[in-house]
């Protein structure tokens, strides 16, 4: 069951979610986590997002250095903490839009392969041109290597058939369909793992006098931002698991049609009204003051 409000009235939509075997919940059919998010933020109305940062990067490399410290991750780690400029240098250099180097970058987190082959979804996304370029681009060339290491070490590591993490039991056969998981899909079950860790640790590190309107794998949407401290704490507590994890937060304005004035934007402008007032009142009040003078 999720509440919206439009300015003042209570609206309900019933949603099912399930929990899968890694701990990460997934919403089905109709459902805030699954619709576009220009959707999903015009029915949660004004509020604060916070995301884990290049998250399946950051948490897979994490857990790589604490089985080999001597792993070589200086692409990695630089990719993020500032991924939003690799992105915009690489897509400016094959052509292509920042959008799209996003999704390549998430593909390829997710376990997506380098083929040469149009079915593969890169290649199939860039044509054989852009794909060619891609390949030749040494930094873009240089964070996938050492991604290789990384899921390689995590692989090599973790010999065991089944095991239990975070409170999860990983089954080689996935108990949801029957099939023998394959090394991309146990890559994938420990990212979802450590995410749905991680984002256990950031939710019950949040002052219980916050709402929490709605979580959705690697973000979490506030009805306000954290205090400076509490985003300290926070952060420290997950780098105590995850050395390379780290978030960043960002107000969420929802779409609405024009000329449209909803219940919180009649409320931030009688604020700003009302300090604009004081204002005034403060500086009529200085022209009447008779400053004292020492003689």
């Amino acid at each position: 069951m999720w509440l919206t409000k439009h300015d003042g009235d209570v609206a309900y939509l019933d949603e099912y979610w399930e929990t899968i075997d890694s701990g990460r919940i997934h919403g089905h059919g109709l459902s805030l986590q699954r619709i576009p998010k220009e959707v999903r933020h015009a029915a949660l109305g004004p509020c604060y997002r916070y995301d884990l940062k290049a998250a399946s990067y950051a948490l897979l490399t994490s857990l790589a250095l604490q089985f080999d410290p001597t792993l070589k991750v200086a692409a990695l780690t630089e990719y993020i903490r500032h991924r939003s400029a690799i992105r915009k240098r690489i897509a400016s250099d094959i052509g292509v839009s920042v959008e799209w180097m996003k999704g390549i970058f998430t593909s390829l987190g997710f376990g997506a392969e380098l083929r040469d082959n149009p079915f593969s979804c890169i290649r199939k996304k860039l044509g054989p041109e852009k794909y060619q370029k891609l390949l030749c681009n040494a930094e873009f060339m240089g964070i996938k290597k050492q991604l290789d290491s990384v899921t390689k070490t995590i692989i090599d590591f973790m010999t065991e058939v089944d095991f239990d993490l975070h409170g999860m039991h990983y089954c080689t056969v996935n108990p949801k369909d029957g099939k023998k998981r394959n090394r991309n899909q146990k890559l994938a079950w420990l990212y979802q793992c450590m995410e749905s860790h991680a984002m256990g640790l950031f939710l019950h590190a949040i002052p219980s006098d916050y709402k929490v309107k709605l979580m959705v794998h690697d973000c979490i949407y506030l009805d306000r931002p954290l205090t400076a401290h509490h985003v300290a704490d926070i952060a420290y507590r997950l780098r105590q698991h995850y050395a390379l994890l780290s978030f960043e937060g960002d107000a969420i304005v929802p779409i609405h049609a024009s000329g449209y004035v909803g219940k919180h934007d009649r409320q931030v402008r009688q604020d700003e009204d009302a300090h604009m007032a004081r204002i005034v009142a403060e500086e009529l009040r200085a022209l009447d003051y008779d400053g004292m003078t020492v003689g």
